[in-house]
């Protein structure tokens, strides 16, 4: 059997204890389906409190790169975790 968190534990808006934060590098422009995925990997990081340090590659792709919903990219990454997409 499975436990299963009660739907007013499952979603939190707080930091996660013991997370730094995410380095997240992929193309968070690009039009296309891993643009998008990449995009949704970031909305739920930061939903869940945890601190994003953001590199967009989308100038290396051959796909239309015109999406904005994400800003702030980083000069630095701070974090010892890397994700990328």
């Amino acid at each position: 059997m499975v436990a299963r968190e009660s739907p007013d534990t499952a979603a939190t808006s707080g930091p996660v204890a013991g997370c730094a934060g995410v380095n997240v590098a992929g193309y968070l422009r690009t039009e296309s389906g891993v643009g998008s995925a990449v995009r949704g990997y970031v909305r739920a990081l930061k939903a869940a409190g945890i601190p994003v340090a953001l590199a967009d590659v989308s100038d290396v792709s051959g796909n239309r790169a015109a999406d904005d919903s994400l800003s702030g990219f980083a000069a630095e990454f701070p974090h010892d975790i890397n994700l990328v997409c």
